[in-house]
């Protein structure tokens, strides 16, 4: 059973908090001008329309307010993170909005899924240059994740046309799962590589703990979170010079020195 379709209210609140205060401004102000101009048959209807615009609007600010608590403690979770254990311990929804704010920071749209019961297979959808992947977040704090959940990301992805897809864990995989992901679009994270991945986006630096957590030779792309290679300039002002290249070139070009 997939989750119940998400309220208008749901859908607003995961939008920029600036969308519902502004069209709490819109109902408030353009409201207002509508109920001056009504017609004289119409004018015992103002009363009440005074009420009902007063009362959207205060509602759409509200939803406006609640967006940006959601967003506003969403990066400070992800700024707060300093290993795994910080990771495991948020609620399972926390665990997916982090990500969506991790996902973002790296330039993709993302679509989240709302809504209550089972997810389909699916918690996340991120568009960028013209593809869709399909994201399954699973916190675990100490459990493997499985072939099954694997297996149902890949037939979500074959249902909707997705021609990749992402699963992401706080632990880690069984062999069962990475034979069944291998040769498919598939990319597991666990762990480290998910600790690198939330670090490279991060805006607060932890020198200290990065040092000791991330190994220079296991570079994330900060672009699109695949690993990075160190690469010598062959030609150019920086010919012999070494620099961090994006594996994924030539379709990411993202580079970082050394």
């Amino acid at each position: 059973m997939s989750r119940k379709n998400p309220t208008s209210v749901e859908i607003l609140i995961t939008l920029p908090w600036w969308v519902s205060v502004g069209l709490a401004g819109v109902v408030l102000f353009g409201g207002a001008i509508v109920q001056a101009g009504l017609p004289d048959g119409l004018k015992a209807f103002a009363p009440t329309i005074a009420i009902l615009r007063m009362g959207f609007s205060l509602l759409l600010f509200l939803i406006g307010l609640k967006s940006f608590i959601r967003s506003f403690t969403t990066k400070r979770n992800l700024e707060a993170q300093s290993g795994i254990d910080s990771i495991k311990a948020l609620h399972w929804k926390e665990f997916e909005n982090l990500l969506a704010e991790v996902f973002r920071r790296q330039g993709y749209a993302v679509k989240e899924q709302l809504g209550g019961g089972a997810d389909g297979g699916v918690d996340l959808t991120l568009y960028k240059d013209r593809q869709k992947t399909f994201v399954q977040c699973k916190l675990r704090t100490r459990s493997a994740v499985g072939v099954p959940v694997a297996r149902e990301l890949y037939g979500a992805m074959a249902a909707a046309g997705a021609k990749a897809g992402m699963l992401v864990t706080t632990s880690r995989y069984t062999s069962e799962a990475k034979a069944f992901a291998s040769g498919k679009t598939i990319r597991l994270i666990e762990g480290n590589e998910l600790l690198r991945l939330i670090q490279s986006v991060q805006r607060t630096p932890r020198p200290a703990e990065r040092t000791e957590s991330v190994d220079e030779s296991a570079r994330v792309c900060p672009q699109c979170g695949r690993p990075m290679i160190l690469r010598t300039a062959k030609k150019g002002a920086r010919a012999g010079n070494s620099f961090w290249g994006c594996s994924d070139f030539p379709r990411c070009r993202k580079t970082l020195k050394v």
